[in-house]
């Protein structure tokens, strides 16, 4: 019997432009680093051609669930989040 090397689970996490619809008083710039469904694709698609398991999370609040520490390997995180101080190294922290 050949050994089965078991995949890595890697979690992806991300904000969607489309989930923070812009109010009239913010500015422009508001989506510039938040990421298309399309982008998502991408990225998910060229992990799991590397041979990893990609559990797609997408909301970062996700991580504060119970249970998803056993359920990856490693974190993969584009991440901006709003509202706090070094919020773009949240995910990778936890």
């Amino acid at each position: 019997m050949a050994y089965q090397k078991n995949k890595t689970r890697i979690g992806l996490f991300y904000n969607l432009a489309k989930d923070f619809p812009a109010e009239d008083n913010y500015s422009g710039d508001l989506h510039l680093e938040w990421d298309s469904q399309d982008t998502i694709d991408d990225i998910k698609a060229s992990l799991e051609s590397l041979d990893y398991q990609v559990e797609d999370f997408g909301d970062p609040k996700k991580i504060f669930k119970n249970g998803i520490a056993g359920e990856i390997d490693i974190v993969f995180s584009i991440c901006e989040m709003q509202g706090y101080r070094f919020r773009e190294s949240l995910i990778p922290s936890l």
